[in-house]
């Protein structure tokens, strides 16, 4: 006979956990099914199945988490009943039907952090219920992709859990449905042989109690994590502004030495006949074919301006650089 493994469906309320472990069993009734945003499952309750080489499984429906009614410590502490004979778990599959909210991972996070610890990780997949295109290999990776890429579960998870796209529909009657969740079924078993590597252990029943009695809600999680990304959405905008800032100082040093590279041809080609304001020097002199600048050429508030060696500044008009054909932009 075969060892037991113990598989663990967890999820928020509503995500058809029920439905997943009947489509596990192969049955329709093992496990209450329901489509209302309450928790259809109020205790935990297992069964057992073997997949077709013989190997027998123990798969767990839990209640579901953010429920309209109970409590999320009630809750964590019923999945942690409901586990904690078992000693230790082979595999959770995390059950998600739409897309992977702040709430959704948060729901991982605490059953993770209250009741199994980082081990988790290292056994859970997310099984995503009612993807009706589980079939397209290229609507299973893009949805794959955006799953992983999730800023609110990059925050909890560290690297990346495997994901099996299902079509597990409820209440399965027609041989049609029949054979949907029977494909959805051979997928999960063909995950889970190629994902057993190694199980994780149930915290003990004080250290579960204790952490219950201090735990973070969810509501509380979901505030933090959005003040989180607040602070990382002002980090950004700094960013951004001191990167503009950045550029428009370097355009205006450009354009600083654009003006005075400017002047200093301009002042080279004039500056024999324009003498400064205050010692009557001319600002620069010509010796052939070599044009001598005398004075300093600074970009002040004024624009363009011109230090003679005697202390003067002084800035040529356009009207002395007219005869040139020269003048000050």
């Amino acid at each position: 006979m075969s060892e037991e493994k113990v598989i663990v469906v967890v999820a928020q309320t509503g995500e058809g956990k029920s439905t997943l472990c009947n489509t596990l069993c192969g049955r329709n009734d093992r496990f209450p099914e329901g489509d209302m945003a309450a928790s259809t499952t109020a205790h935990c309750s297992s069964e057992v199945f073997h997949d077709d080489d013989g190997q027998k499984y123990r798969v767990i429906d839990t209640p579901g988490l953010c429920d309209t009614v109970t409590s999320d410590q009630e809750i964590l502490l019923k999945i942690a009943d409901g586990i904690q004979p078992y000693k230790s778990v082979d595999a959770v599959l995390f059950a998600v039907r739409g897309k992977l909210t702040a709430e959704r991972a948060n729901v991982y996070k605490l059953v993770r952090d209250i009741i199994l610890g980082k081990g988790m990780d290292g056994v859970a997949s997310i099984v995503r219920t009612g993807f009706d295109r589980c079939t397209d290999p290229e609507a299973c990776h893009e949805d794959t992709k955006a799953i992983q890429s999730c800023a609110a579960w990059k925050d909890i998870v560290e690297g990346e859990l495997p994901v099996v796209h299902t079509s597990c529909p409820p209440m399965a009657a027609s041989e049609k449905w029949q054979e949907v969740r029977q494909n959805s079924r051979r997928a999960i078993l063909a995950h889970l042989k190629v994902r057993e590597r190694s199980v994780v252990e149930v915290h003990s029943h004080d250290k579960i109690v204790e952490r219950v009695k201090g735990m973070v809600t969810v509501e509380e999680e979901l505030r933090l994590l959005a003040e989180k990304h607040e602070r990382m959405r002002l980090e950004k905008e700094k960013l951004r502004r001191e990167v503009e800032e950045t550029r428009r100082k370097a355009d205006a040093e450009k354009e600083r030495l654009a003006a005075v590279q400017r002047a200093r041809a301009q002042i080279a080609a004039a500056g024999p006949s324009i003498p400064c304001s205050s010692c009557a020097s001319p600002l620069a002199s010509k010796h052939g074919s070599n044009t001598t600048i005398h004075a300093s050429i600074n970009f002040g508030e004024r624009g363009v301006e011109l230090q003679c060696s005697c202390g003067a500044v002084a800035r040529p008009t356009n009207q002395q650089l007219a005869p040139f054909g020269l003048s000050f932009s």
